[in-house]
């Protein structure tokens, strides 16, 4: 609770207790305590004044406390409720769902943690839980060696704490049909998070779905989620392969990766029903090869929905020291030395859209009209979208002066599959389009460090 109108100095109320414990010279020193101090302040103050000294610069615009950084438009304040260990590297965070919230199976939140030198950094983690009412957000987080990010989550979330979250958000998603459909899944470390949810949708939600799951890590003990897919398939309706590179544990599993044979045959077992909507997250070396696959058996590249995921970007090279004039749809923005544009026309008032503000969503995509910029790298826009002109406001950072518009209706980027354990791409999480191609590794929710 804050007190206005008292002086922070009220040391005679704070000291009366204890001054019938003292003598009496000493209890007349301090009860004049306070007018002497009070003294001593306005004398400085009128000295500095005569003297025409500015209060220092360092004091008028010192940086805000670590982690102090102003509100975000659309961003919340999620408590968190429970931390529950998934394997020796992967955690899950159980938030309290604000009441009213509502999201899509396979969308992730981006949280803003007070974990790098410089203040807050931003990871966007997938939701591993459902959108069912009353079911809590869950987000899983594998450490990543050096991440500030995971090693944030792992080493400094305890239930009670406070955390400031902008989402859900992202375009991997599924929407239960309510009928009788076929899901094939295909997962890689983490990557299982957003597939996770997706999977507990289609079996809750739609009675009539048939999903299969391929699933490939390490070894054993690298499997999350491992006990809960198990109930999950005891219903019958979920069929679970597990892939190890290092085979061993009483785990069932197959030796190896998942390779074409495994997805041909999976493809096989589903034939005479509803073709199967594919949903891929993992690393991207298995996403490439799982997208090669798909179009050597003739799978249509708008069946398959990708999701990547890996490290965070990095700040390009190349961008102006100097400040820069930024227009936003006719509005005159300055961008100083180091901020994006979304940056600069967010501290400008200038309303501009975005979501995980990593380059990973496609969210903020513009077309640029006039000028240079750089754009941190990793990010999800694809050749097409750059020869076009788009970049995307959240990493990019203007190397001359710059105007920029919104996109046309229809023509903005295709939104990246944003996931806390993954990252978008192609198509930020919708259908791949044309054959499958080497994407640009766009920063991903599951594994941002």
């Amino acid at each position: 609770m804050t007190r206005e109108g008292s002086e922070v100095g009220s040391t005679g109320d704070v000291l009366e207790p204890w001054l019938d414990r003292l003598g009496p010279p000493a209890r007349a020193w301090l009860r004049r305590a306070p007018r002497l101090l009070r003294w001593a302040r306005d004398a400085a103050m009128v000295t500095r004044g005569l003297r025409a000294e500015p209060t220092p610069l360092s004091r008028r615009y010192a940086p805000a406390a670590r982690g102090a950084e102003a509100a975000l438009p659309g961003e919340r304040r999620l408590r968190v409720l429970e931390v529950r260990r998934e394997t020796d590297e992967a955690l899950s965070v159980v938030f309290e769902r604000p009441e009213g919230l509502s999201f899509e199976a396979g969308q992730f939140l981006t949280l803003l943690l007070p974990a790098g030198p410089g203040g807050l950094v931003r990871r966007s983690y997938s939701l591993s839980s459902t959108p069912a009412e009353g079911e809590p957000l869950v987000v899983t987080v594998k450490r990543v060696r050096g991440g500030l990010g995971s090693g944030y989550v792992h080493d400094r979330l305890r239930p009670g704490q406070v955390v400031r979250a902008r989402g859900p958000s992202g375009a991997f998603t599924y929407r239960p049909s309510g009928g009788p459909e076929r899901l094939l899944l295909v997962g890689g470390g983490s990557g299982i998070t957003p597939l996770m949810a997706i999977a507990r949708t289609a079996l809750a939600r739609s009675p009539g779905a048939e999903v299969e799951l391929l699933y490939a890590n390490r070894s054993a003990p690298d499997v999350i989620f491992a006990d809960a897919l198990a109930a999950l398939a005891a219903g019958g309706r979920l069929r679970v392969t597990h892939f190890l590179e290092a085979p061993g544990g009483p785990l069932p599993h197959r030796a190896g990766r998942v390779g074409r044979a495994d997805l041909a045959a999976a493809l096989a077992r589903a034939s005479g029903g509803p073709e199967p909507s594919i949903y891929l997250c993992g690393p991207g070396p298995m996403m490439r090869e799982a997208l090669a696959a798909f179009e050597a058996l003739g799978v249509p590249a708008g069946r398959v929905r990708v999701e990547h995921f890996h490290s965070a970007p990095g700040a390009a090279e190349g961008a102006s020291r100097e400040p820069r004039r930024l227009e936003v749809a006719g509005r005159p923005v300055v961008v100083a030395p180091g901020q994006t544009l979304l940056e600069a026309a967010t501290a400008a008032g200038v309303a501009m859209d975005f979501s995980c503000t990593m380059g990973g969503c496609g969210a903020c995509a513009v077309r640029l009209v006039r000028g240079e910029v750089v754009l941190d790298e990793p990010n999800c826009l694809s050749e097409a979208e750059r020869e076009a002109g788009v970049v995307l406001a959240c990493v990019a950072r203007p190397r001359t002066d710059v105007a920029v518009e919104p996109l046309a209706a229809g023509a903005a980027a295709a939104p990246a599959p944003g996931g806390a354990n993954a990252a978008p791409r192609p198509g930020r999480g919708a259908p791949a389009p044309g054959p499958p191609r080497p994407a640009p590794e766009a920063p991903s929710p599951a594994e941002t460090r």
